[in-house]
């Protein structure tokens, strides 16, 4: 079972209140006392070392790398690593060694990640040990981009030591994110100075392509950076399993054919018969493979869950396949107590779990069953549940403080997981990047909304999965930071964290970038999580559409606001200095590509200026249209003059279509006038996408229509394009068409002069 995080009687901490005060005199280059005027350890440029065993672990070398480093940086010279003691010098051992073990510290009874610091005035030595494995090689891991997943607890005792003593701070990698104070002498006093954390489970997406700014890398961003961060903010060091896990036993391979009696019975939209999900080329769920929970299929993951405990796992997950989907088998339906409720399966699938989990209680299984709450079975059940059951709650997260009332729903769904099952849970948050809210440029901002969130159930959770998909890394930094703060630090205080963060990183210019990251925390919450239209059905919350993002929201008003902030900042700060430096960064990164996407988007929609483009350009790379091959669809005299005429669609799903004979692997500018009256989406669909487009099929079975693809709200004619670059002839299979379209919306739309055009 993991263990829950409190605070040991035996260690004493001390709050990261100091961290300012210490900051400020380092940087003054003056004697720094880490507190009071007792007997203390006093490191400075000439007589400091870094000792290690010869024998000393990979992860202990690395920490001692990362400790010299600094070191040599905060000093002004080059701080010696060493295998031995030095006469006369002060000395920093690293690990679990004999040295430390006979100055009295055992790690045997520490928690995962935890940490021991302590100096000891009479000898002049610090000692920084913790469990480390000896197998664990973070030097490779952080060169291959991947997430170190094995302990290293001495080197999260050197990020505490640096951070405590020495005022380092580690917003990200690279010289513009970390924060080195010069110092002459630094006094350690006497005492111990180790953590343990807050939370166990501790993870974060550190997504994004890095452009600009690190590398680029594919989504799930495996980049060297990337991975030093996640161990200079001290994540976890092992994953505790828990996201659709019955994936992982391969029901569809090892039984699709042999019994389809243990796949969900499903209605099928085309004939309206009742058919098992077995048919991957007709499947009928989002996602193929559904089971029925009530087959014998649960005996066979009873038998799995049984080896695999038995193959020494301490944590087995048996989550369900995503997309849950209703078997209407009679057992099934049966079990859904609340059919009409967002969470009907919760009896069905906490039933089945709860018979499972008692099972291997009965016959002395050890181990811990990891279960998600998630729609549609998210819900607390009425009936008890066994002790080897660990719960996590799947919650949007920090970004639902916009709703107060849906915020506090959430907030006391978790309260009452944990009540439920007598202990703390962890939670699966989305404060990501997604769908319409994937807006390119935009950064997401938000680490007040964060610290508030993940600190307000730090006494009900005892960790996070944070969903953090994003378009670029460093629009979550900030956000990691503060999260890093709280997973370790009970007592952290957000507002005095940041405030020393704008100080530290752009010194007299932190008030005008206070104004900005809030500015852009407030403009993501409320304008693009918290955004509310006034539409003929009533007030509808949802992601705003791209014209009234780039008008309304980061308007050209707001971005003014923006400007004037950077230029005041800079005025403030001396030519070349490193808050010069960092500023212009952070203005590079996270206002420039902010400023380029509006520009891009509103010169996009001016009608006359595309208008005068058809008119010098010719018409030589023009695909002709003519009329269109299927025709659902008022079509109207065209004011520009487009042979395919004015369509007018004031019903969902109205269209027409062009079928294209397009060139393989060619660039095509797809090009359409728009005017809109009233286009809202449907209150009856549940989805995320809704409004008017143009549809582009390329010939692959996939449908290619970047961001913005759908525009809704009232607004006058405006122009919108995008590029396409047609696949391989190979992979063309289907006729390429173009397709305007009004989808799950209502309203009225009107599409004008759309044009297909080769690009040379």
């Amino acid at each position: 079972m993991i263990k829950q995080t409190t605070p040991s009687k035996k260690t004493r901490f001390h709050a990261w209140g100091t961290a300012a005060t210490l900051t400020l005199l380092a940087a003054a280059g003056g004697t720094v006392f880490a507190g009071g005027t007792s007997p203390s350890v006093t490191l400075n440029a000439d007589k400091t070392e870094v000792v290690i065993a010869k024998d000393a672990p990979r992860c202990v070398r690395f920490a001692a790398d990362e400790l010299t480093n600094f070191l040599s940086r905060a000093f002004g010279t080059t701080i010696p690593l060493a295998n031995a003691f030095t006469p006369g010098k002060a000395a920093i051992t690293l690990g679990n060694n004999a040295w430390s073990q006979a100055a009295g510290i055992c790690v045997e009874g520490f928690v995962r990640d935890e940490f021991a610091i302590r100096a000891d005035p009479a000898t002049q030595r610090i000692y920084i040990t913790g469990k480390d494995d000896p197998k664990s090689n973070i030097r490779q891991a952080v060169t291959v981009g991947g997430y170190p997943r094995t302990e290293a607890s001495t080197l999260f005792g050197v990020y505490e030591f640096l951070e405590r003593f020495f005022g380092c701070r580690f917003y990200f990698p690279g010289a513009f994110g970390e924060i080195v104070p010069p110092a002459r002498t630094v006094s350690v006093p006497a005492g111990d100075w180790g953590k343990k954390p807050v939370f166990t489970v501790r993870y974060v997406y550190l997504s994004g392509d890095g452009e600009g700014f690190l590398s680029p890398t594919n989504r799930w961003g495996r980049f060297p950076e990337k991975a030093l961060n996640w161990m200079r903010l001290r994540m976890e060091t092992k994953g505790t399993p828990c996201c659709h896990g019955i994936n992982s036993f391969k029901y569809v391979d090892r039984f699709l054919e042999s019994n389809p009696e243990y796949f969900a019975l499903m209605k099928d939209r085309s004939t309206g018969k009742l058919r098992r999900d077995t048919d991957p080329k007709r499947k009928m769920a989002y996602h193929f493979g559904q089971l029925c929970h009530s087959s014998k299929v649960r005996d066979v993951l009873a038998k799995d869950v049984r080896k695999r405990f038995a193959d020494g796992a301490k944590y087995v997950d048996v989550m369900p396949q995503d997309g849950f989907a209703k078997c209407l088998c009679p057992s099934c339906t049966a079990a859904y107590v609340h059919p009409q409720d967002r969470n009907w399966a919760t009896e069905l699938v906490w039933g089945k779990t709860a018979e499972l989990a008692r099972g291997l209680l009965n016959d002395g299984v050890e181990g811990m069953l990891t279960m998600m709450a998630y729609s549609p079975y998210r819900r607390v059940p009425d009936f008890d549940l066994p002790t080897n059951i660990l719960v996590m709650v799947a919650e949007n997260g920090p970004w639902q403080k916009v709703n107060p009332e849906e915020f506090k729903r959430a907030n006391d769904e978790v309260k009452a997981w944990a009540r439920k099952i007598g202990r703390k849970v962890w939670v699966w948050t989305y404060p990501h990047k997604y769908q319409k809210s994937a807006l390119p440029g935009v950064p997401q901002m938000t680490p007040h909304a964060w610290g508030e969130y993940y600190k307000g159930l730090q006494p009900w959770i005892f960790g996070t999965f944070a969903e953090t998909e994003s378009d670029r890394w460093i629009y979550n930094y900030l956000n990691y930071y503060i999260y890093s703060r709280i997973a370790w630090d009970e007592k952290a205080d957000i507002d005095a964290i940041l405030d020393e963060h704008y100080a530290l990183m752009f010194g007299a210019g932190a008030g005008e970038m206070k104004r900005f990251y809030e500015l852009l925390e407030k403009t993501w919450l409320e304008g693009i999580q918290g955004h509310v239209d006034d539409t003929p059905l009533g007030p509808v919350a949802r992601v705003p559409p791209p014209l009234t993002v780039w008008r309304s929201i980061y308007s050209p008003k707001m971005l003014a606001e923006c400007e004037s902030l950077f230029a005041s900042a800079a005025a403030k700060l001396a030519p070349g200095s490193s808050e010069a430096k960092r500023l212009a960064f952070i203005k590079a990164q996270l206002f420039a590509p902010l400023k380029a996407e509006s520009d891009k988007y509103l010169d996009n929609t001016l009608v006359d200026r595309e208008l005068a483009r058809r008119k010098t350009r010719g018409d030589a790379n023009v695909l002709k249209l003519g009329k269109p091959g299927l025709h659902k669809t008022e079509m109207l005299p065209s004011p520009t003059g487009s042979a395919s005429g004015m369509m007018k669609m004031p019903v969902d799903y109205c269209l027409a279509k062009w079928f294209l004979d397009l060139k393989p692997e060619t660039t095509y500018r797809v090009s359409y006038f728009l005017k809109l009256d009233g286009m809202f989406k449907r209150p009856d669909w549940k989805g995320s996408s809704g409004g008017a487009m143009v549809e582009f099929h390329d010939g692959e079975k996939s449908e290619r229509y970047p961001y913005p693809h759908y525009e809704d709200g009232t607004f006058d004619w405006i122009h919108r394009s995008f590029l396409v670059t047609t696949p391989p002839k190979e992979k063309m299979k289907e006729r390429p068409f173009v397709m305007p379209r009004v989808l799950h919306s209502i309203g009225t739309a009107w599409f004008d002069g759309l044009q297909v055009e080769e690009v040379k």
